[in-house]
């Protein structure tokens, strides 16, 4: 099969796709973004709408603004073996940078469409189709639990990617509301990013923000949440309880991926962790954490501190000291992210605002508080972020 015929196989899936007549149309909490119709014959809206709330808010119509439209359906597997058997012949192959999963991606024009199939670990992941505004996504039918999932993640990126164009930047971070104040904690791996935030949101009772990135007005005053579900390790867990607790009493929603039988001992789905690398974490959806630590969802708040996590055992106690600007400077740029989703690298090619300067990181850097934190791990932390909020409170 030449690239010719495999085009109009695809541009087949691709009308189906843009035939659906059910829409949901969003807003998200950022101003001066573009809303959002999301067409799809094959997804729960009401668990979409549900599951984005209160990043992305259900409009009756579209605003007078700007509008951008996705189709999201599936594709059955003759399909998939067919594009997978002319694989080598499917067009352009595009260079991904290194991530954890083997990603290949390829791209063709398919009826003045840009065409992009994406692989991980060998099997096909999606295929998405972009012409003008408009984009086309189709997931492998055989996905099965985790095709409604692959539709908020463009949701999602589709959110993260106009956001960008309006100048503002992605860290690497998680983030609580407290007071109508937005904290923010970045680091490193194992820094303590998740763990910080489980602490402020069943401690200090704050709103949970976002779980992993957050997006940053460029003067930094501003932060908003990005809905991303939170993955708590084994270990972490322990350290709540409450959360330990309420995982044991409750059906958790959300899970990706099959279950090895001697995983899963007979056990519902709902109950068995999902894997991580090497380690196994349970996963909560937004609304389920918050829910299981009695707080709210927040979608946005003024930022009024970054706090940088560092693990070092070297120092005697748990302390704090606010960076200079560059410093901050140069802790920011490290935590930032410069792709809108690096395991789906195809959505760069909608950018038309490039990747975040290093003149725009000196000026959040100069119009935010950063604050790093050393952490030795064998003290009560608790009690030096609670000094820190409140002092802050104060200001």
């Amino acid at each position: 099969m030449n690239t010719k015929l495999l085009g109009r196989e695809i541009l087949t899936e691709i009308k189906i796709a843009e035939s659906s007549s059910t829409c949901t149309i969003f807003a998200g909490a950022r101003p001066d973004t573009a809303d959002i119709a999301f067409y799809s014959e094959r997804c729960d809206h009401d668990w979409v709408r549900s599951y984005l709330h209160p990043y992305l808010v259900p409009q009756k119509t579209c605003g007078a603004g700007a509008v951008r439209r996705i189709y999201f359906s599936t594709v059955e597997d003759r399909i998939l073996r067919v594009i997978l058997k002319h694989w080598n012949d499917a067009g352009q192959e595009l260079l991904v940078p290194a991530a954890d999963q083997q990603i290949s991606l390829r791209r063709l024009k398919v009826a003045g469409r840009d065409v992009f199939l994406q692989t991980i670990d060998g099997g096909i992941y999606q295929i998405v189709a972009f012409r003008g505004r408009d984009v086309v996504l189709l997931a492998p039918k055989a996905r099965g639990v985790e095709v409604p999932y692959l539709a908020v993640r463009a949701l999602r990126n589709l959110m993260i990617l106009e956001s960008l164009e309006q100048g503002d930047l992605l860290l690497h971070a998680s983030g609580v509301v407290h007071r109508e104040k937005g904290y923010l904690f970045t680091g490193d791996k194992f820094a303590g990013k998740t763990t910080t935030m489980l602490a402020f949101l069943v401690g200090l009772q704050c709103d949970f923000l976002t779980n992993d990135q957050a997006l940053v007005s460029c003067d930094g005053s501003r932060v908003w949440g990005v809905p991303i579900s939170v993955g708590i390790r084994g270990n972490t867990l322990e350290l709540f309880p409450k959360l330990k607790q309420y995982v044991q009493t409750h059906q958790l929603s959300y899970y990706i991926g099959p279950v090895p039988e001697k995983k899963a001992q007979g056990r519902p789905l709902w109950s068995v962790e999902t894997p991580a690398g090497d380690e196994m974490r349970t996963t909560f959806t937004m609304k389920e954490l918050a829910g299981a630590c009695g707080v709210s969802v927040a979608s946005s708040a003024p930022l009024s501190c970054i706090f940088l996590l560092n693990r070092d055992l070297t120092c005697r106690r748990s302390e704090a000291s606010t960076l200079s600007c560059r410093e901050a400077q140069e802790q920011l740029n490290r935590h930032l992210l410069h792709q809108v989703c690096n395991l789906q690298p195809c959505w760069e090619y909608l950018r038309n605002r490039p990747v975040a300067s290093a003149e725009e990181i000196e000026h959040l850097a100069q119009h935010v508080k950063v604050v790093i934190v050393r952490l030795n791990s064998n003290d009560d932390t608790g009690e030096l972020f609670d000094r820190l909020i409140r002092s802050d409170c104060e200001e």
